[in-house]
């Protein structure tokens, strides 16, 4: 079935019954059921353009089903225990986490899931649900809740949880993968990471033969050896973690491309001092060096001088 299916797991979350699940969120099983029914009326659908120049479609929930969806994900999926391979949309994980496990590796092989959220279909949604342990009336009418257009919405605030749930049958396969060939195996969302101080060319064959057998393709998928630049979503994987240098020099643009002089908005500061904040958790001496050119570039502002990042 393509899309997946969620491997069979210890039930963690058991919902017998609408009634239980109505009583874990607070909401009657009138108010939930008749939202089931109305899902594809309760959201707005937009696309957004990609780096590479395609258009990602995205669905978002109103702000009723907003909020349904935003305690399903605080009451049942962030409670979840995933395996360790797994750093997307989990606390106090994030791409960076992912990255640090393949430090000082001599390969390191990269792989992204082709359309991973918009292939994830209901019924591999039903089977997440059924898999940490509600009953099949439960999972039918959560996916409802959590599907929208035949899909598992990007906007919906449940669906990278469930994404994880629905990917764990892939999980597994692979660390089997990653303990035959003594690799490093991690991932983030659709992007899949192993490395090691041998990998084989039949192991990108061999991963993308298990993505098969959930409905997916694999692409991007590239190997590198020792000696060459080995990145993992925009860091820099050597000796050590570093920030990609091409993600500095863009934060230099911007700082270039305030005005002498000008009122800077409030938004616009703030959305660089993040960036700085970001190259900060990888690159000390390059946050500071943005920091005072955001300094000397705001110095004559008329909203005064800005606090280091």
């Amino acid at each position: 079935m393509r899309g997946g299916r969620a491997i069979a797991a210890t039930p963690q979350f058991p919902l017998h019954d609408v009634g239980e699940l109505g009583a874990l969120l607070g909401l009657s099983v009138d108010d939930l059921t008749d939202l089931s029914r109305t899902v594809p009326r309760s959201v707005r659908r937009r696309s957004r353009k990609k780096q590479d120049g395609s258009r990602r479609r995205i669905i978002a929930a109103d702000p009723r089903l907003k909020a349904i969806q935003l305690l399903l994900k605080k009451r049942i999926l962030d409670r979840l225990a995933f395996p360790e391979c797994v750093h997307g949309y989990r606390k106090g994980r994030s791409h960076i986490s992912a990255a640090r496990p393949h430090v000082g590796t001599r390969m390191l092989l990269s792989m992204d899931i082709r359309d991973f959220y918009p292939s994830i279909r209901p019924e591999a949604v039903e089977d997440a649900w059924l898999s940490i342990g509600c009953s099949h009336d439960v999972a039918r009418l959560l996916k409802r809740l959590t599907t929208c257009d035949y899909q598992l919405p990007q906007g919906f605030r449940t669906s990278q949880g469930l994404a994880n749930l629905v990917r764990r049958g892939l999980d597994a396969r692979v660390a089997t993968l990653e303990k035959q060939h003594k690799l490093t195996y991690t991932n983030y969302s659709d992007n899949l990471f192993l490395s090691g101080d041998r990998v084989s060319r039949r192991v990108p064959v061999l991963c993308g033969d298990i993505a098969k057998c959930y409905g997916w393709s694999l692409h991007k998928v590239d190997l590198r050896g020792p000696g060459e630049a080995k990145v993992i979503m925009g860091i820099v994987v050597g000796d050590r973690l570093d920030i990609h240098p091409s993600y500095c020099e863009r934060i230099e643009v911007r700082i270039l491309e305030l005005e002498v002089g000008r009122s800077v908005p409030v938004r616009v500061l703030k959305s660089i001092r993040g960036q700085i904040g970001y190259v900060r958790q990888l690159n000390e001496a390059a946050a500071c060096r943005l920091d005072e050119m955001l300094v000397a570039a705001t110095s004559c502002a008329r909203q005064g001088p800005v606090t280091p990042a």
